[in-house]
């Protein structure tokens, strides 16, 4: 039997097995976008690095070459640890040990936060418009940054920074918790629900929602 060449690479791990990852960890149904900054923690290192580690050759042609590589004066060629060389083999082999946590687009924190943010209703504006404008404030950007955050284009959802990614995760974690304890108290039958919805929180997360 054919072994599949994404999950069992038969040659030496290098930069492009990161993207077969990032293709396999995105296939999974419960996984959303993989951005560089997940593959970036998984691997271990700064997210402008990732470039580098991309184009990295394998470890293998690396050892004992380095100081021919300047004696000959060829340039220096990135290449990946040994470890993260067999992290990699190890998660296209078992994506599973990778649980990746989906993001929410600022769209989503938005649609959640927008009936509790002040709003000042001036001629010719209306209340959703300066709902906007207040919501970058709320993760310590500017008023001008809300534009940007909250574009209709795909990007103005995933360039958000880590300290704003990680604000945004405690909100609507904390929006689960409240929906599964409401749905709880409304259902017909608390002790099976109840365990369900355990099960479900844990698998998902604020994905419940």
């Amino acid at each position: 039997m054919a072994r599949n060449p994404l999950i069992h690479p038969e040659s030496p791990i290098d930069g492009k097995c990161l993207m077969q990852l990032k293709t396999l960890l995105e296939s999974r149904p419960d996984s959303g976008e993989v951005r560089d900054l997940d593959l970036a923690m998984l691997m271990n290192v700064p997210v402008n690095r990732l470039s580098q580690l991309k184009r990295s050759r394998s470890s293998i042609y690396a050892l004992g070459k380095q100081l021919d590589d300047e004696q000959d004066g060829v340039d220096d060629v990135p290449s990946l640890r040994p470890s993260q060389a067999i992290l990699t083999r190890l998660l296209l082999r078992h994506p599973e040990f990778a649980p990746l946590p989906l993001r929410p687009t600022n769209s989503d924190v938005f649609e959640l936060l927008a009936p509790f943010i002040p709003s000042e209703k001036q001629t010719g504006g209306s209340v959703l418009k300066s709902r906007k404008l207040g919501f970058a404030p709320l993760f310590g950007r500017s008023y001008i940054s809300s534009y940007k955050m909250l574009t209709d284009m795909s990007e103005g959802s995933q360039n958000s920074s880590l300290p704003v990614v990680r604000l945004q995760m405690l909100i609507v974690g904390k929006y689960a918790e409240i929906f599964k304890t409401l749905l709880k108290e409304f259902s017909k039958d608390p002790s099976k629900t109840a365990q369900s919805l355990d099960q479900d929180l844990k698998e998902t997360g604020w994905a419940l929602l």
